[in-house]
């Protein structure tokens, strides 16, 4: 009775042993990847030219962002010229307010740190 039920096993095509349903898995893992392997390949390959394509516009997009970071560092670098040129003529002007203000604030900061001890 133990043989009959192993060829009727047999005659469904389920594996005999360990070894054949390894081995089934196997060949079928092989057949699924070469297919993989062959979709993949053709994509990788649309992929990779798409890139090339691209690859000209990317640059020009890159020297754009860096001309106009370069812009915007000489804008904020002129605007601080200019700050620190007003800041200059307005102490010139009013030197003796300058002075004072000055004077002033080195006298409270001395307090408040003298006052702290």
């Amino acid at each position: 009775m133990f043989t009959k039920l192993q060829e009727k096993k047999r005659s469904n095509g389920a594996p005999h042993n360990i070894t054949e349903a390894i081995r089934s898995f196997e060949e079928a893992t092989m057949s699924k990847a070469s297919e993989l392997e062959s979709v993949l390949g053709k994509d990788y390959k649309q992929v990779k030219q798409v890139m090339e394509d691209l690859k000209p516009y990317a640059e020009e997009i890159g020297e754009n962002i860096a001309d106009s970071a370069y812009e915007k560092i000489d804008q904020g670098w002129d605007a601080t010229k200019r700050w620190s040129h007003e800041v200059d003529r307005q102490v010139h002007e009013n030197s003796w307010k300058a002075l004072a203000a000055a004077s002033f604030i080195a006298l409270a900061l001395g307090y408040l740190i003298g006052r702290r001890d």
